[in-house]
């Protein structure tokens, strides 16, 4: 009880000197101030589509079959783009050899392509692949079906310093 009384007395005799003290002004200021700020916070779009121009034909020992591959970007931000490109079937290597148009690509240790500049909204990447070489060995006996997987992703450009930055 006598410490409840001694807290309310030291309260009462602070108040005093509160206000009579140059500090008064801030004190005031302090338990009036309001402020009001309006923070709206959108999401990028960043999405993409792989663009093919394939025109499969009877492979030929020593010819070139067209398949030529772009990213577009189909979202409303800027973004940065990496690709990797896989045969279905390793066995396929031996025979048919990816021409990449390396313009503007790079080729990371990780296995992806990466697009350097940005990509823009409707944009479209230069060509990562542009045909599928056929060996001078290839003989029709030996085919065997495959399939080409392109993959690709992308990254939204804001915030990154470059394409390696990106995908960090």
């Amino acid at each position: 009880m006598k410490r409840r009384i001694r807290i309310l007395l030291l309260c009462t005799a602070a108040i005093p000197i509160l206000l009579l003290s140059d500090s008064k002004e801030y004190a005031a200021a302090y338990m009036t101030d309001s402020d009001y700020a309006e923070n709206i916070i959108s999401v990028g779009s960043a999405q993409i589509s792989i663009q093919e121009d394939f025109q499969p034909e009877e492979p030929e020992a020593g010819s070139l079959i067209k398949k030529e591959v772009k990213v577009k970007n189909t979202g409303l931000s800027s973004c940065y783009v990496r690709a990797m490109v896989l045969y279905s079937d390793n066995r396929a290597e031996n025979y048919f050899t990816l021409d990449f148009q390396a313009d503007d690509w790079v080729l990371g240790t990780d296995g992806y392509w990466y697009y350097l500049p940005q990509v823009e909204p409707g944009g479209e990447t230069t060509l990562l692949l542009k045909n599928i070489s056929v060996s001078g060995s290839y003989e029709a006996d030996f085919y065997m079906p495959f399939e080409i997987y392109v993959y690709a992703e992308c990254m939204q450009a804001a915030g990154a310093a470059d394409c390696y930055d990106a995908w960090k």
